[in-house]
């Protein structure tokens, strides 16, 4: 079951999200990149256990949300930027 955030948009259930978030096994050094921020939920938890969290959104509204959510919770390590990109390419090897 997911949640719905607006605009025919959803975010996962917070105890699916706390599944993801154990299993990704993050280190304080560690800086990670969020594409589709949502609320901020997500990297607003992220950003407790990994050293910087920017977090990508494409729409404005979500942008404003996810930065008042990350406002109230006093969190600094966490930068929500709204950009529309036409490709994203993920060029990565698994360790």
């Amino acid at each position: 079951m997911s949640i719905p955030i607006g605009k025919d948009q959803f975010m996962l259930m917070p105890s699916v999200e706390a599944k993801i978030l154990q299993s990704l096994n993050i280190h304080k050094h560690e800086d990670i990149l969020v594409v589709g921020s949502g609320t901020g939920y997500l990297s607003s938890c992220l950003s407790l256990l990994a050293n910087k969290v920017h977090s990508i959104e494409i729409d404005e509204e979500l942008v404003e949300r996810s930065k008042v959510n990350i406002k109230q919770e006093c969190i600094k390590n966490n930068l929500i930027i709204e950009k529309k990109y036409n490709f994203i390419l993920f060029n990565f090897k698994f360790f």
